[in-house]
């Protein structure tokens, strides 16, 4: 993944849990809510953490409660933090 880009990662409601390994670059998860104000997906409901910074050789367990909010669910976006620079990432559920 190469420039700002953005991957969703297919997720169910409840509770989603993911091993993510960065082999490269520096990565951050974020988790996004629905509001009806413009129809986007803003930053985390109150109460979750909003984000996950990841940095490279770095393994994390990410476990995360996907909820609804005015009827839609929850999303979680992987976004490279750096431009210019790739990152390469392993993500497994478990």
């Amino acid at each position: 993944m190469k420039g700002q880009h953005q991957l969703m990662i297919p997720v169910e409601k409840g509770i989603n849990r993911f091993c993510i390994h960065v082999i490269r670059g520096t990565l951050r998860i974020n988790h996004g809510f629905y509001t009806p104000d413009g129809g986007t997906w803003l930053s985390a409901p109150t109460g979750r953490p909003r984000g996950y910074d990841l940095d490279e050789g770095i393994d994390k367990l990410i476990i995360v409660d996907i909820q609804e909010s005015f009827g839609k669910q929850d999303i979680l976006t992987l976004v490279n933090l750096k431009i210019i620079k790739e990152s390469e990432f392993e993500i497994e559920r478990i």
